[in-house]
């Protein structure tokens, strides 16, 4: 025979547990709603909850492939000589290859070396490609662009896209300005524009741009969303905080910037904004309860009606 399971009892919610149960939750709420409060208006309080808890920031993707960027030993050129910094006579340029941008001198390009720091033997290749990006026309560049690139390719396959023209997406995080040695290329001024890509946001690529959109902010803490088309020059060379690294360098003519909308100033919170929440968490948890009081309360039984003892009931009938 099949063993019943007793039936299972319903809460009693006059009990003083239960009651208190009810506080404790409708108290969470009022708490939850306090700290996203907080984390509104106050900056500082999210940090902490983000630190707290592990949580990643905005910058960091979670399709990011890490690459290696450190220079290994060895590999360092320390050579810039006053030949760098000095003119030179310009070589007339060739036809344009089957592979190259138009007018772009293989010869050039054959001195470039990677994992190294900018090289006297690169002064020509470097304004040669400069001068290129300063006459030529923007929809030509982008027309004889290879497409957007990763920065895996580039570091990896630095050679096979020196002197190509590449495109390139990311969010730049420094820009400043540069003032090139005297040259006879016609180059007088350019940016430098640390670019980190979509692909890789851990690490940059140089970019060394001829010119910036009106209004693209300058400084070491930027945040602006960019794309932009140039030439791979080569894997550079640079001291970074914790050692030698390399990163990929491109020549680029300008980037497309779309300024950010400005966010409306958060306005500081009312005066005693927290009590307030507080005080509201509190009224609710009374309402909860005396509403759950008065649907759960027992009405009193009747009284029994009051019976005569039955010796004097039967008396009277006889």
């Amino acid at each position: 025979m099949e063993r019943r399971r007793p039936a299972r009892l319903s809460r009693n919610y006059l009990a003083r547990r239960e009651q208190k149960r009810l506080l404790l939750l409708v108290l969470a709420l009022g708490l939850v709603v306090l700290i996203a409060h907080e984390v509104r208006y106050g900056p500082s309080v999210g940090s902490a909850l983000q630190a707290m808890f592990g949580l990643p920031s905005g910058d960091r993707n979670a399709n990011t492939t890490d690459v290696d960027t450190r220079l290994r030993e060895g590999r360092q050129e320390r050579d810039i000589p006053d030949a760098f910094f000095s003119p030179r006579e310009v070589q007339p340029l060739p036809d344009a290859s089957e592979d190259l941008f138009t007018g772009v001198n293989p010869s050039f390009l054959a001195a470039v070396r990677d994992d190294s720091f900018f090289r006297s033997a690169e002064y020509d290749a470097w304004f040669h490609l400069l001068r290129i990006l300063k006459y030529a026309a923007p929809d030509r560049l982008a027309e004889a662009s290879d497409g957007r690139v990763s920065f895996v390719q580039l570091f990896q396959q630095s050679n096979d896209y020196r002197g190509r023209i590449v495109s390139l997406k990311g969010t730049v995080r420094r820009a400043f300005p540069l003032t090139p040695p005297k040259n006879d290329y016609g180059i007088d001024r350019y940016y430098q524009l640390w670019l980190f890509p979509d692909d890789n946001p851990s690490s940059p690529i140089i970019v060394f741009c001829l010119d910036i959109p009106k209004g693209f902010p300058t400084g070491m803490t930027l945040v602006e969303r960019a794309e932009l088309t140039g030439f791979y020059f080569k894997r550079l060379a640079y001291e970074a905080a914790d050692t030698l690294r390399t990163a990929p360098t491109v020549l680029a003519r300008g980037i497309q910037w779309q300024p950010a909308p400005k966010r409306q100033p958060v306005g500081p919170p009312p005066a005693g904004s927290p009590w307030l929440v507080i005080g509201v968490a509190l009224v609710c948890s009374a309402a909860v309860v005396t509403y759950v009081y008065w649907r759960t309360r027992r009405t009193k039984a009747p009284r029994p009606e009051k019976l005569e003892p039955l010796s004097e009931r039967i008396g009277d009938q006889t």
